[in-house]
């Protein structure tokens, strides 16, 4: 059997943690040599292109304007707790849940009654 790989990283301290930064570098390089190549096409009269060439920036424009309009993110509030009264169910005053305005059981007799319409005791 070969050598076994543990899943947990082993580094020396001080050796700075990357979490992905050379493939944001590598995208944001990548973008910026395909427009080029994209204004390079517009310039030779491939007119198609445009779009291409329109769209990127104003994207850009639009997100930095979000990001310096929006202001600072506050956190939310923590969630208060959902009570009975929230979802429309009121206590009744005979002690059964009453759903707005009715009482929860069919027959009023407090859950003893068959649906069928006789009691449980007796059906059989």
């Amino acid at each position: 059997m070969g050598p076994r790989w543990s899943a947990v990283e082993v580094r020396t301290p001080g050796e700075p943690d990357d979490a992905g930064g050379v493939w944001i570098g590598v995208g944001i390089a990548g973008g910026v040599v395909l427009y080029i190549g994209a204004l390079i096409m517009l310039v030779a009269g491939f007119n198609a292109i445009l779009p291409f060439v329109i769209v990127p920036p104003v994207l850009v424009a639009l997100i930095g304007a979000n990001s310096l309009l929006g202001g600072p993110r506050r956190p939310r509030p923590p969630a208060r707790p959902i009570r009975p009264t929230d979802r429309g169910i009121v206590p009744s005053a005979s002690g059964g849940p009453e759903v707005n305005g009715r009482s929860g059981e069919a027959s009023g007799t407090n859950g003893l009654s068959h649906p069928n319409g006789g009691d449980s005791a007796s059906s059989g």
